[in-house]
């Protein structure tokens, strides 16, 4: 079939999902749910539950599943929202059941009228689609007799055939089962092993909440969570807020700006002169105040970039996490003691040593006291010592003298990153063209997708419901990627716009943002590339599986709609 008259058909296989991934995380291992008809997943409940939640959520948001119909049977009602038109919560596994039963019928009937063997037959002759979409009960109540018996029928009936499937936990009858180390144990699975796939409660719901109903309004970035002094009047994004507090202490801000009372050049650039009288006073006032906050940013910029041993730990995780301190590093399991610093340095106010353990080793196994004493060891001697310039002070603290574990007077890229975009905009504000060179050392920390090429088993602490970094910082730089878009094009330079623009491209490996898209339309636009315009829109729409401009979100419409009025050459798309 040519690849356009394809594009137009359903999918052949919509229910088939990823249940495992091997030791390397470079394999997974899929399986084809209609085909099994019934799965019947033993072992560990609670393994199996969030085996449950995973194949939920990835049916819920695959394009691939299509209008399937989901009946969740015990699992969270949080996940419905992920898609709502397709989830159902069905009362027991009974009431499910009735209605696989009569699906089953209603398909086998069509089946025999268009004379055909299979639901699969009709999506690929593309004959009455909506016939064949599929129905999957997806079953964390495990089922009594009378309903193992049902069960049962639907295998010997040829539930496969009929577009219906149910996976099912049951720890009686069934050769599939998930052990308590996660190992996913198939009676015709090899090349293992093979560690099913897990989503827990807390990502569930989460997610459902980053990906569920689009009608719900914005929740808007709240402030920056930090006791330095640079974190006050800045939003977690790094965005400079409009109420910017007082100086303390009596200090004037006046004072820091071009022509205050006490020095006539203090504070600005001497390539960029600037008089009170050609900016905005207000502008000038929050420049001084964020310079005042933050006078030592560009020696910590310089520090991060220096390529000798550190006088204090860094922590990168903007692309793949990584740590450079002044301590001697580990020998042994360098990539773990690496994700224990990264945690504390995500955990600023400490974490207990109970919170530890459910989060760096989640999998509910007992830990000795001996086990966390030496994570927490290996990472203070990794960090080191000179904690404010003491050489016998820790940057990690210790149980001894604090009533948590913390890191302290460490750097990471991430707050350089915020600290570097709330300059560049009061700068850019007050008219200070070295507003520009911030976003751009802001964009240049970037190494890789944000929290990425992370150790296999590890940074489950990720899907906590307050440690989303690997899903929220992706957009924070996407946005300030888009505010020096919009000023390189202002001054004409689509050089500059097109290397931001690529910046948040980098970061958004899932297509997830319009903007970065969007950008690149702009850019091309202003270059006169039409050719490179219609490419990205169609990009742009082939991402969200969209035929026509229209359905895309309103401002993604704007952009496209001005630049290309007729839309996308059809031969653009592939």
């Amino acid at each position: 079939m040519p690849e356009g008259e394809a594009a137009g058909c359903c999918s052949p296989f919509p229910a088939l999902v990823t249940v495992a991934t091997a030791d390397d995380d470079d394999r997974r291992l899929l399986l084809e749910l209609e085909e099994r008809g019934v799965l019947s997943i033993g072992g560990d409940r609670l393994r199996v539950i969030a085996l449950l939640r995973h194949l939920a959520a990835e049916l819920a948001t695959n394009r691939t599943a299509e209008d399937a119909e989901i009946i969740l049977v015990g699992l969270d009602d949080e996940l419905i929202t992920l898609n709502p038109e397709q989830m159902l919560q069905a009362p027991d596994l009974s009431a499910a059941l009735t209605k696989i039963e009569n699906r089953a019928e209603a398909t086998r009937s069509e089946l025999g009228r268009h004379q055909m063997a299979s639901a699969v037959e009709g999506r690929l002759r593309d004959v009455a689609a909506d016939s064949w979409l599929p129905t999957v009960v997806l079953s964390a109540a495990e089922p009594t007799e009378q309903e193992r018996a049902r069960l049962r029928n639907l295998v010997t009936t040829g539930a496969g055939s009929a577009a219906v499937c149910v996976v099912v936990f049951d720890p009686e009858e069934t050769r599939t089962c998930v052990l308590p180390d996660g190992v996913l144990e198939l009676p015709d699975g090899d090349d293992g092993p093979w560690w099913a796939v897990q989503l827990t409660e807390n990502a569930g719901t989460h997610l459902a909440s980053l990906l569920g109903s689009t009608d719900e309004p914005a929740v808007p970035v709240g402030p920056a969570d930090g006791s330095e002094a640079w974190a006050d009047g800045m939003d977690e994004d790094g965005a400079l807020t409009d109420d910017l507090p007082a100086v303390e202490n009596g200090d004037d801000p006046d004072d820091d700006v071009e022509g205050g009372p006490s020095s006539p050049n203090s504070g600005l650039s001497d390539v960029v002169p600037l008089t009170r009288s050609s900016a905005d006073p207000e502008a000038l006032r929050r420049l001084a105040m964020v310079e005042h906050q933050d006078p030592r940013l560009d020696d910590d910029l310089a520090a991060w970039h220096d390529g000798n041993t550190p006088v204090q730990p860094m922590i990168a995780i903007l692309g793949e996490p990584t740590v450079r301190a002044p301590g001697p590093p580990p020998t042994a399991r360098p990539s773990w003691f690496a994700e224990v610093l990264v945690y504390l340095s995500l955990h600023p106010a400490g974490v207990t040593a109970a919170k530890a353990v459910t989060d760096l080793w989640p999998d509910g196994h007992r830990i000795s006291p001996s086990t966390i004493r030496h994570a927490f060891y290996g990472a203070r001697r990794w960090a080191g010592r000179g904690l404010g310039g003491d050489p016998g002070a820790t940057f990690v603290s210790d149980m001894q003298n604090d009533s948590t574990y913390r890191l302290r007077g460490h750097l990471s890229d991430w707050d350089l990153f915020r600290r570097l975009r709330k300059r560049g905009q009061a700068r850019h504000g007050a008219g200070r063209s070295d507003g520009l060179d911030d976003y751009e050392a802001a964009l240049a920390l970037i190494r890789g997708p944000v929290l990425s090429a992370l150790r296999p088993g590890g940074y489950a602490w990720l899907n906590n419901h307050d440690q989303r970094h690997d899903l929220q910082i992706p957009g924070f730089i996407v946005d300030t990627a888009h505010e020096l878009v919009d000023i390189a094009l202002a001054a004409g330079d689509t050089a500059l716009a097109r290397h931001a623009a690529e910046q948040a491209r980098f970061v958004d490996i899932d297509v997830a943002f319009d903007q970065p898209l969007t950008d690149l339309m702009r850019v091309a636009h202003a270059e006169d590339n039409r050719a490179e315009l219609e490419l990205h829109a169609s990009v742009l729409l082939d991402a969200r599986g969209f035929e026509v401009p229209e359905e895309l979100a309103p401002d993604s419409f704007a952009v496209l709609n001005e630049l290309l009025p007729t839309g996308p050459a059809r031969t653009a798309r592939s």
